[in-house]
């Protein structure tokens, strides 16, 4: 059986731990938000369309699910 205080020093360690990783992660999205500029909007990104497989064989429509895959890869 487990001791109490040991599972509770255990979870309150862990609840420090995610604590500055919150702590962490709001002063990165601070950082982040003072970098971005709001009159240049991000670039769309334009997929282009996957072509159909022309046979039934799953090699075919495998290599057509690789070449669409390679096309919207940035």
């Amino acid at each position: 059986m487990k001791n109490i205080y040991e599972v509770i020093r255990v979870k309150e360690e862990e609840a420090q731990e995610l604590q500055r990783q919150l702590d962490a992660l709001r002063t990165a999205a601070r950082l982040l938000a003072d970098e971005r500029e709001p009159a240049e909007p991000a670039p769309a990104r334009i997929v282009a369309p996957t072509p159909m497989p022309t046979r039934s064989n799953n090699n075919s429509m495998a290599a057509a699910a690789a070449a669409g895959a390679l096309k919207e890869f940035p």
